[in-house]
């Protein structure tokens, strides 16, 4: 309650809260297979979240805060979170869209870590031996610039994906995925690592703390170095774009990523197109040479 009052309390524009939430955890994680292992270990965890609502003009915006921690004594402060909960909030006001251009881009964090999320599922055996990575037969080629390195460390003592053993009862291990720009290592469990005929990188269920090397300089910091005034959330953003786009008529647009390897297509279907009552398995089928996935279908104004 004390959360919620606090973050209310920081701005006029915002007007109300959607709740401040505390939970924890403890749990006994057990594992046993036919191969005659057995493991064991404890663990427990704590959060606390609080979500806001800001309006201005006839802008509605949501954004929250939280804190995660194995220790309850290393949770964030409550007025911090009501604190970030607010600025976070008020700081997706006013968005604005850019012509296009070539230019510097900062991720906001937790952006990031869902574009980290991404390539660490695409390294992942599942993807591989499905053949549906863009990432597959990459192993030994540059995939980031020479400065980035990106590794796990599974035994990091309090941290939230800390695990002696994966979910197949092998040792985890602190592994590099890219080192200096190179990816050389996947994500593999016993059975991913068995398909390519592979070893197991002690993966199974996923990865473990997952860390990318940085420069330890703050958001402010990184703005005055690459001279950028603002912040925008590119999720939200493009969410609007792609929208905007399948409400225009006979449309087709497309966006590149990592030079081609990935592209986003968004296309606007007359009432003759050949995958007009098709499914989408019946669809995919008409380009057998495509690997694709649908991500959004607007249908009577209304995006699903």
């Amino acid at each position: 309650i004390h959360c919620e009052t606090l973050a209310t309390q920081q701005d006029k524009r915002i007007k109300h809260s959607e709740g401040a939430t505390i939970n924890t955890f403890d749990t006994h994680e057990m594992y046993a297979n036919s191969h005659g292992f057995f493991g064991d270990y404890l663990k427990s965890g704590h959060s606390i979240s609080c979500t806001l609502v800001a309006e201005q003009h006839d802008e509605m915006v949501r954004e929250y805060e939280y804190t995660l921690a194995r220790d309850p004594a290393n949770l964030l402060d409550y007025e911090k979170i009501a604190k970030r909960a607010a600025e976070k909030t008020l700081q997706r006001l006013g968005a604005k869209r850019l012509t296009t251009q070539r230019c510097p881009v900062i991720f906001h964090a937790p952006v990031a870590c869902s574009l980290l999320g991404n390539f660490t599922n695409a390294i992942a055996g599942v993807t591989l031996y499905r053949g549906i990575s863009f990432l597959v037969d990459h192993l030994e080629k540059a995939i980031f610039p020479e400065s980035i390195t990106i590794q796990q460390h599974p035994h990091a003592m309090g941290a939230i994906g800390s695990a002696p053993f994966d979910d197949d009862g092998v040792k985890t291990h602190k592994i590099n995925y890219v080192q200096d720009g190179v990816l050389v290592n996947y994500c593999l469990g016993t059975y991913s690592g068995r398909k390519p005929g592979m070893k197991s990188t002690g993966n199974a269920g996923g990865v473990h703390n997952v860390v990318m090397n940085h420069a330890d300089k703050s958001l402010s910091d990184l703005f005055k170095e690459m001279g950028i005034d603002s912040l925008i959330y590119p999720e939200q953003l493009a969410a609007k774009e792609v929208v905007g786009l399948l409400n225009q008529a006979g449309t087709t647009e497309v966006v590149d990523f990592s030079g081609g390897k990935l592209m986003l297509i968004v296309v606007r279907l007359d009432e003759n197109a050949p995958i007009i009552d098709k499914t989408l398995l019946e669809a995919a089928e008409l380009n057998p040479d495509m690997s694709y996935r649908a991500v959004a279908i607007s249908r009577k104004g209304t995006t699903i």
